[in-house]
């Protein structure tokens, strides 16, 4: 009964005149607006209940269509070592509505500490986890590193022989990231010898 009268003094405000007929439509317009806003709450409480990683692994396997191959392989890496942190950091069940700054601090850190990756690279997995963070409407500062300038450096012809000989058997791989065997450290020790012999010939 209470929103029959508020259906009436709706009518009254617009001037509009008050019949059986008018009364009828106005509650049933408010009524299907009120269900629509409730239905749109629930969505959003359902969307903020999801676990992040959840979210990830979907935006993951959902990624634009308009991006290239390299593209979605590079961003999926990157989003892996998002869910890499939030597992080792103990927030596997960390929830979208919960998601803050401090996060993003702990995984700026995260990389920078733990997995020692050059600026750039930390610049395009900050990157890719801002694409993410939009389809959560998640609002934050993702501050980008400088990039520090390199200097060229002419190598020695003593240096050049012992980067000739350096044994890349023995390094660690474990402190390197995205390095898959010794046969790549080898291939890139020869492209590096023959890139600074040949600029040598080319400037005696």
């Amino acid at each position: 009964m209470e929103a029959i009268n508020k259906a009436k003094v709706r009518l009254e405000a617009a001037e509009q005149p008050i019949t059986p007929y008018t009364v009828k439509a106005e509650y049933e317009q408010w009524k299907k607006e009120k269900d629509q806003d409730q239905l749109a709450k629930d969505k959003n409480a359902k969307a903020g209940s999801k676990t992040v990683c959840k979210l990830v692994e979907f935006y993951k396997d959902n990624l634009p269509a308009n991006l290239r191959k390299t593209t979605v392989k590079t961003v999926r890496s990157s989003l892996d070592q998002f869910l890499e942190y939030l597992e080792t950091s103990g927030q596997r069940a960390l929830e979208s509505k919960d998601f803050s700054e401090d996060i993003l601090t702990g995984y700026g850190k995260y990389l920078l500490d733990k997995k020692w990756l050059a600026d750039s690279t930390y610049n395009v997995r900050m990157k890719h986890l801002a694409w993410f963070l939009k389809t959560i409407k998640f609002k934050g500062d993702i501050i980008n590193r400088k990039l520090k300038k390199r200097a060229i450096v002419a190598l020695t012809v003593p240096e050049l022989k012992a980067l000739e000989e350096v044994d890349v058997t023995k390094i660690d791989l474990a402190k390197y990231e995205d390095v898959a065997s010794h046969e790549y450290l080898q291939r890139a020790k020869i492209c590096s010898y023959l890139a600074v012999t040949r600029r040598c010939e080319l400037v005696t």
